[in-house]
């Protein structure tokens, strides 16, 4: 015989309708935000440090230049004041031979011409000169002992007496008389060498770049 089954009630519950969930927030911004930089300000900054880089090799470059350049013109400088002095100091060896050469050549001729020269005092005093007398003429004792008879005898018609000064050397000359007196000297004659070699080392100066 079979037995029936007992069914047992079950409760019910009140039905409540589900609410929907809350949407979900927003992520919060980070409140550290990320350390590493963005790859624009990594460009910018290599950029500018570049461009300082270049900036200061340039610097560097022209300085080292510029030194370079004033070094340069500094030994030019030295160089030419070197050459300068040497050539003044050439110049000066070959004023001082010049002056020696001429004034040597000229105390020669002078020994050699010592009547006629003595004699051209004379002549520029007699055309120059309507006040000659009393005149005398001075030469050198050597002068006077080799000279002496052949130009006193010119002298004498001239109006003019022929004496001997020791203290003029062979070749030199001295005329007086009471309107001036003219004379021919070996120092006389070497100052006007001196002169002319000195004018003619300046033109030679002033031509030079």
């Amino acid at each position: 015989m079979t037995r029936a089954a007992k069914i047992m009630p079950m409760p019910f519950e009140d039905f409540a309708p589900s609410r929907p969930a809350p949407a979900a927030a927003p992520p919060a911004e980070p409140t550290n935000p990320d350390p590493r930089p963005a790859q624009a300000e990594i460009d910018a900054a290599f950029s500018a440090g570049r461009a300082a880089g270049l900036a200061e090799a340039g610097a560097l470059h022209q300085a080292e230049t510029a030194a370079a350049l004033a070094g340069l013109a500094d030994a030019v400088a030295r160089e030419v004041a070197r050459r300068r002095e040497a050539l003044e100091e050439d110049r000066q060896e070959l004023r001082a031979a010049l002056r020696s050469l001429v004034a040597s050549l000229c105390r020669r001729l002078a020994a050699e011409r010592a009547a006629p020269l003595a004699w051209s005092l004379v002549e520029r005093m007699l055309a120059g000169s309507t006040d000659s007398a009393p005149a005398r003429l001075f030469v050198s004792e050597e002068t006077y002992r080799a000279f002496g008879a052949v130009l006193g005898g010119a002298t004498e018609r001239a109006g003019v007496a022929l004496g001997a000064d020791p203290a003029l050397d062979r070749g030199e000359c001295r005329l007086e008389w009471r309107g001036g007196a003219a004379s021919y000297s070996h120092d006389a004659v070497s100052a006007e060498i001196d002169r002319v070699i000195a004018a003619a080392s300046d033109d030679f100066a002033g031509e030079r770049p």
